[in-house]
């Protein structure tokens, strides 16, 4: 355990399970790539897992800036924002290197991910990665206008209550679709506001304010639980009130963040 590289961005080599036709390139050498074009970290985050023997290897994100794209032009001071790319990277052999397109909201700090909505590109891992990666950047990196436009576009429309709730439902109940005996759900939320900044209904800040009760957590909801004894014979049926918890899963906000996305943009169209 002394030697273990606890950073998967750091990792020199890939984990022992993985296929031998599997291309290990280091996410220090990618983001190396990134850093030719101007793309510099700003965040990294790694997916907790269970076990030591893929840490170092789990799936991780990176989050990366580059003054070349300053603010979004024609956003209210509340919606200040800039374009971010999102790389998405392991060493574990269960997933392909992406990038997607991202974008910062400088009010809440939220960090959102549009994953195939706008551009993106997937790489399966093979030595010449590396090149197909430099590609890939220049190719997502060109998608940026389109993100502008886009989210200039959500700023722009402004929805009525009827279009928040429904908004809400889909993303709330799709955060708590694992949960199989949900009684009640709490949807006013999206009217929540937690900061003077998200006062307004236009579609962005909608989609923000969502958006962080949907990944950090808060919603109030109810569910069944059953209660067992010694011999697995269910005694007892209780309703327990509480609140989602903020989700850790780089795929689970990944997932997330496409759809808020895709619905807000068709809830507003």
């Amino acid at each position: 355990m002394s030697n273990l590289i606890v950073n998967p961005i750091e990792q020199v080599k890939a984990i022992d399970t993985a296929k031998p036709s599997y291309g290990f390139v280091s996410s220090q050498n990618i983001l190396d790539v990134f850093l030719s074009k101007g793309w510099t970290v700003e965040k990294t985050q790694v997916t907790p897992v269970r076990g030591n023997n893929k840490i170092g290897y789990q799936k991780h994100l990176v989050w990366l800036k580059n003054e070349n794209f300053g603010l979004i032009p024609g956003l209210s001071k509340a919606n200040d924002s800039i374009p971010r790319l999102c790389l998405v990277n392991s060493h574990d052999s269960s997933s392909s290197l992406m990038v997607f397109l991202g974008v910062l909201r400088i009010a809440c700090l939220n960090q959102l991910s549009t994953g195939s909505v706008f551009r993106f590109f997937r790489a399966v891992h093979s030595k010449n990665i590396t090149d197909r990666v430099s590609q890939g950047v220049d190719f997502v990196t060109e998608g940026i206008p389109e993100l502008i436009q886009g989210i200039q576009k959500l700023q722009s429309i402004q929805l009525n209550e009827s279009q928040r709730l429904e908004f809400a439902k889909i993303m709330i109940n799709m955060r708590l679709e694992t949960v199989k005996t949900v009684k009640s759900i709490d949807y006013s939320v999206v009217d929540r506001y937690l900061r003077g900044e998200d006062r307004s209904q236009d579609a962005y800040t909608v989609l923000n304010r969502v958006q962080e009760y949907v990944i950090r957590g808060g919603v109030p909801y109810s569910y069944e639980r059953q209660v067992k004894d010694l011999n697995g014979t269910v005694i007892e049926t209780r309703l327990v009130h509480t609140k989602t918890r903020r989700i850790a899963s780089i795929p689970s906000q990944l997932k997330l963040n496409k759809a808020l996305f895709h619905n807000i943009t068709k809830i507003g169209a």
